[in-house]
Formats: structure tokens, C-alpha cells, sequence
């Protein structure tokens, strides 16, 4: 079985700490999406963190409307 450097480990949960998503932290850390999840889990998504996602959903719903309007 592989086991992760503890190093990369730590860092993905420093990233998770300052409001990174998943998807985020994986464009930065380049491991697999499952190993990455597995790590940061128990660490939830900070409010401001979980408003800047709704405010880019928003952003970005309202300029696909412009496009396909």
C-alpha cells in the first residue's frame, strides 16, 4: 500500500484550514481526488469559504445566461 508523504499530507490540510476546496487543493497539491478527501475530511468548509463558492455559482450562472441569452 502507498502511503502518502506526510509532508503533502500536512499541507493539504493547511490549504483545507485556509479555505481551499477540494477541487482547488488538488490543482495544487496534484494528488489523486480520493487520497486528497481522505486527509482533509474532518476538516469543514469555512463560512467564507463556502460564500465565495455561492458567489462564484452565482458569477457564473449569470454569465452563462448572457451567452446562451
Amino acid at each position: 500500500m502507498y502511503k502518502t508523504n506526510p509532508v503533502l499530507v500536512e499541507k493539504c490540510r493547511s490549504l483545507r484550514r485556509k479555505g481551499f476546496t477540494l477541487g482547488e487543493i488538488i490543482k495544487t497539491i496534484n494528488l489523486p481526488k480520493t487520497t486528497i478527501f481522505d486527509h482533509i475530511q474532518d476538516i469543514p468548509l469555512s463560512i467564507e469559504a463556502k460564500k465565495r463558492i455561492a458567489r462564484e455559482n452565482t458569477w457564473a450562472q449569470n454569465s452563462s445566461l448572457l451567452i446562451y441569452s
